[in-house]
């Protein structure tokens, strides 16, 4: 048997449950479920409580107005040999 299959879940009461389709069943209603649109009740409540107590940096006015602008296509460049470089650090790391 291949090693790039689930052999094994526990269902959400915690049995661990061996059988196939079984399996394919339970994760197709785990993802079903966590990818539902819901419509949470106070959600923007809930959002607005957090963004309001977190401290999210901010450019300052120099960064802001660095940002502006098109890029050039020296700055692409250079910013895609840096990605790639970076990728293959990662690669071979």
């Amino acid at each position: 048997m291949s090693n790039s299959c689930v052999r094994r879940i526990f269902d959400e009461h915690g049995k661990l449950i061996t059988n196939p389709k079984l399996i394919l069943s339970g994760l197709h209603d785990f993802y079903s479920e966590l990818y539902s649109n819901r419509d949470l009740p106070n959600h923007h409540v809930l959002g607005d409580a957090f963004l309001d107590h977190c401290l999210l940096p901010t450019l300052s006015e120099d960064s802001k107005n660095n940002c502006e602008g098109a890029l050039t296509n020296a700055e692409c460049s250079k910013l895609c040999k840096h990605f790639a470089t970076e990728s293959l650090q990662v690669t071979m790391g």
